[in-house]
């Protein structure tokens, strides 16, 4: 699952929320996807010289 599906998910049923046959609930599976989408990141950068790095301006003025 992706990062914007479970983010909707969570977003809509809560941080508790377990589907019947997941064993994780919407945090625990946010976490998951946010750590695959690191390790996508980390390896943008390692690899292909990427150059990613936060905006942190752009990352405070996106949570306004």
């Amino acid at each position: 699952m992706e990062v914007g599906q479970i983010s909707l998910k969570t977003q809509q049923f809560g941080l508790s929320e377990m589907c019947p046959d997941q064993p994780y609930t919407n945090a625990e599976r946010m976490h998951h996807e946010l750590d695959d989408l690191m390790a996508a990141i980390e390896m943008l950068n390692e690899e292909f010289h990427f150059g990613y790095v936060p905006n942190r301006d752009r990352i405070e003025a996106k949570k306004i």
